[in-house]
C-alpha cells in the first residue's frame, strides 16, 4: 500500500466515515459489548453524528474541532482508510477540560488495514492539527480490554494519567486516560485552520519521500 494522504473530512466523507467506525467497532468489540449496545448505535446513527461534527467544523471553527481523514491517494474518490476526531478536552474520569488540553476522541481504522502505517499517520497529523489550534497537551482514552490500541499510545510516549470505569448494559468496563505533550507551534487557536493545512501537507510529502 502506498503511504495514506491525511486531509480534512467534508461531508462528502460521512458515509464512509461511519462505514469504518460501524466495521472497526464490529472487529474489535463483537464479543466483547453485548449486542443491545451495538443496536443503540446503529450505522445511521454514527452517520449522523458525524454529519453534524463536520457541519460544527465548518461552521463553528472557533469550537476548535476536527476530523481528519486518511485515504489511499489524493485522487477523487480515493478509498477512505481510517480517521481520527479531535477537539478540547471533555470532562472524563479526573479529567477537566481547559483551555490548553486537546482530546484525541476517536482513532478508527479499517479491519483490514490495519498495522500499515495508517494510525501512526493520523496520530502524527492529530499532534500536528492540536498544536496549530493553540492546545499543548493532548488525552486519548482507550478501552483497557483493548490491548492493541494502549499498546500504540504507549509506544508513542503517552503516559496514563487516568482510569475510569462504566457500565454498558450491564456489564462494567474500564478505559485507561492517556496524555501526552505538545509542541509550541501557534501562538493562539485563531491561526489554526492555515498553519494545520500547510504542516499537514509538509507532513503528507515528508511521509511519501
Amino acid at each position: 500500500m502506498t503511504t495514506p494522504l491525511v486531509r480534512t473530512a467534508t461531508l462528502a466523507d460521512v458515509a464512509a466515515v461511519a462505514h469504518v467506525h460501524w466495521d472497526s467497532w464490529h472487529a474489535t468489540y463483537r464479543g466483547v459489548f453485548k449486542q443491545a449496545t451495538f443496536d443503540a448505535f446503529p450505522l445511521a446513527a454514527r452517520e449522523a453524528l458525524w454529519h453534524s461534527t463536520v457541519l460544527v467544523i465548518q461552521r463553528a471553527p472557533e469550537q476548535r474541532q476536527q476530523l481528519l481523514v486518511a485515504c489511499e491517494s489524493d485522487a477523487p474518490h480515493a478509498p477512505l482508510l481510517g480517521f481520527a476526531a479531535l477537539g478540547p478536552l471533555r470532562a472524563n474520569g479526573t479529567l477537566q477540560p481547559a483551555a490548553h488540553r486537546g482530546e484525541l476522541r476517536a482513532l478508527y481504522l479499517r479491519p483490514d488495514v490495519q498495522r500499515r502505517g495508517i494510525g501512526s499517520a493520523l496520530w502524527r497529523a492529530s499532534a500536528t492539527w492540536l498544536a496549530a489550534a493553540g492546545f499543548s497537551e493532548m488525552y486519548v482514552w482507550a478501552l483497557a480490554i483493548n490491548a492493541p490500541a494502549n499498546a500504540f499510545y504507549q509506544a508513542r510516549g503517552c503516559t496514563r494519567v487516568d482510569h475510569r470505569s462504566f457500565d454498558a448494559d450491564g456489564l462494567r468496563f474500564d478505559e485507561n486516560g492517556w496524555f501526552t505533550p505538545l509542541p509550541r507551534t501557534a501562538a493562539n487557536g485563531e491561526a489554526a485552520p492555515a498553519l494545520c493545512k500547510g504542516r499537514i501537507d509538509g507532513l503528507n510529502k515528508e511521509m511519501a519521500s
